[in-house]
């Protein structure tokens, strides 16, 4: 491990002294540098007035935004997730047995796909809940220009009791069955 550090670092400072004494090779080396910082120095600065933007403004409550978009993220990434798996299983039945076998995965995308019926409208209800200003204004995860509130609104508000209605008749044809199997034994 450390021979391989001491190599790397060998080979770094001689392709250095090469570009510093061979002038030819230093030019070479800066354009190829050019043509990669370029790129990166742009998005560095389309990001720039997001942190401006952020640093500017003083919370009262620093980390309460944070801790929010934590839970939102582990939401998100349980539907994702369970949404992924849910496509696999639907190849078969989409396609017939033309060899797709669904991939060994980890047991917490059978928790996944449990909880996708549970994240959807936690998700949908949280962003009502901002619609409704029941949110702190500086832990709200979108601000929405004022001609589209309305509209906003109306989506959030739709998509929070259609995810909702989905849950319940989902979890309304399960449980009877689950009773039945459970009672059958």
């Amino acid at each position: 491990m450390l021979l391989n550090i001491g190599i790397a670092a060998l080979i770094f400072v001689v392709t250095y002294l090469a570009g510093v004494y061979i002038k030819p090779l230093g030019k070479v080396y800066s354009f190829v540098f050019f043509l990669i910082g370029k790129p990166l120095s742009r998005v560095e600065q389309l990001f720039e007035e997001f942190h401006a933007k952020r640093s500017k403004q003083e919370t009262k409550h620093p980390g309460l935004r944070t801790i929010m978009m934590i839970v939102i993220l582990f939401l998100a990434l349980a539907a994702l997730t369970a949404e992924t798996y849910n496509t696999l299983q639907a190849l078969t039945a989409l396609w017939g047995d033309v060899g797709i076998t669904l991939p060994v995965l980890p047991s917490f995308v059978n928790y996944a796909m449990g909880a996708l019926f549970l994240s959807i409208p936690a998700i949908f209800g949280t962003i009502w809940l901002e619609c409704k200003k029941v949110v702190l204004e500086d832990v709200r995860m979108f601000t929405v220009p004022q001609e589209y509130t309305k509209k906003f609104e109306r989506f959030s508000i739709l998509s929070f009791s259609l995810s909702l209605v989905t849950s319940i008749a989902f979890y309304a044809l399960i449980l009877p069955g689950l009773v039945c199997c459970l009672t059958a034994y």
